[in-house]
């Protein structure tokens, strides 16, 4: 009988180390939420929660995209998408020199060829010219100016046009000839050392769903900045406040971690500012649980839903 004590003492003394060693660090100067502090924290964890909610749904339509991006790839490598028609949905000046010969299985390939970088995700269309006319580059190049593109440097040996306004419309052309293909493009080998036009959309997006929630994300963004700065208090400090209310809240709906803490409190000095504080946030949260709950438990359960 007298072991099984001896044992049963010695494996409370081992848990007791092992829980001990699993408390924080015993923080310097412990945050003591006050009753002001209700008006502080209320309008920031409104506004903390609904840009947590926009930029939850600014993620959810990034995947959205890359699912709809990757379904539009499928179906270019699979001939089902009139590449010509996409390009002049999404470029009002998109256009082909005269006499120009659209090339399917090069523009499926959507890598521009002898780029390692290549082109793919975005819009790449490709157009032979007439091989045995020695003017054809250089009248392809006056068929884009005439038309209002600039010449844009590329660092290439090739000749490369834009479009003066890129917001208006992001094509860039460029006319040259391919002199090589990698394995990102093999559907353009067939067109190497003859001259060709290829257009691009650098800001090509099949779907746009990214592109609108951001204006969403910003404003709830700002607004949360403004709820800070309303409050006089740094947003260091806020956080930390906030971290204490949450965990009042929990304490005050389960109080073992703090028992826990009290008794090493007990023992060791160091634990009892932070186990006083924690004792008396959730004295502070249970004073006003009504004007906190709503808010403060709808933002704990969208935490813990990331």
């Amino acid at each position: 009988m007298l072991a099984t004590q001896r044992a049963t003492r010695l494996a409370a003394g081992a848990a007791l180390l092992l829980a001990l060693a699993a408390l924080p660090a015993p923080a310097q100067q412990p945050i003591v939420l006050q009753d002001p502090d209700v008006a502080r924290l209320l309008p920031v964890i409104g506004a903390s929660y609904q840009e947590t909610e926009r930029r939850r749904e600014s993620v959810d339509a990034m995947v959205a995209d890359q699912g709809a991006a990757e379904r539009f790839d499928a179906d270019v490598q699979a001939g089902r998408v009139d590449l010509e028609a996409v390009l002049r949905r999404h470029s009002p000046h998109a256009s082909a020199p005269p006499g120009a010969r659209y090339d399917a299985a090069c523009s499926r390939s959507r890598v521009l060829p002898g780029s390692s970088a290549g082109v793919r995700g975005r819009f790449m269309l490709a157009y032979q010219l007439a091989a045995g006319a020695p003017d054809a580059e250089a009248r392809a190049v006056a068929h884009y100016r005439d038309r209002g593109f600039s010449p844009s440097e590329r660092g290439s040996a090739s000749t490369w046009l834009a479009w003066p306004d890129a917001r208006a419309d992001s094509l860039t052309v460029g006319v040259g000839r391919i002199f090589r293909t990698d394995d990102g493009s093999p559907g353009c080998r067939h067109l190497v050392g003859r001259p060709v036009v290829v257009l691009l959309l650098p800001s090509f997006s099949i779907t746009t769903r990214a592109r609108a929630a951001a204006p969403a994300v910003d404003r709830a963004t700002a607004g949360r900045e403004r709820a800070q700065a309303r409050t006089g208090t740094s947003p260091q400090q806020l956080d930390e406040m906030l971290g204490a209310a949450m965990l009042a809240r929990a304490d005050a709906a389960d109080g073992g971690e703090l028992e826990q803490l009290a008794a090493f409190a007990a023992q060791v000095a160091d634990f009892r500012p932070q186990a006083d504080a924690r004792r008396r946030n959730v004295a502070w949260y249970r004073r006003h649980r009504q004007a906190l709950e709503p808010a403060l438990g709808r933002y704990v359960d969208q935490i813990a839903r990331q």
